[in-house]
């Protein structure tokens, strides 16, 4: 960062909100739909991309493509590799 800043308040405010930025960025890049509906109001697919089973009508209204099940093995994975 070539930034300048007249005193440490001055840089403390400046890296507080590009933290800020980047997690509001990184939360709504993780809510976003991962499908949207077709223009006759039906969803490109109702099936599950891991197992092929009907995905939930609750997660397709958020426009998720994983049924319920899948998607928290999917996160205990994730959680896994954190460690």
């Amino acid at each position: 960062m070539s930034e300048h800043f007249a005193d440490d308040i001055d840089r403390a405010a400046f890296l507080t909100e590009v933290a800020n930025e980047s997690a509001v960025a990184n939360a709504r890049m993780k809510a976003r739909p991962e499908q949207v509906r077709n223009a006759d109001g039906t969803w490109p697919t109702t099936e599950c991309v891991e197992c092929g089973e009907l995905i939930e009508e609750a997660r397709l209204d958020m426009g998720k493509v994983r049924c319920f099940e899948c998607q928290s093995t999917l996160e205990k994975r994730g959680r896994q590799h954190v460690r």
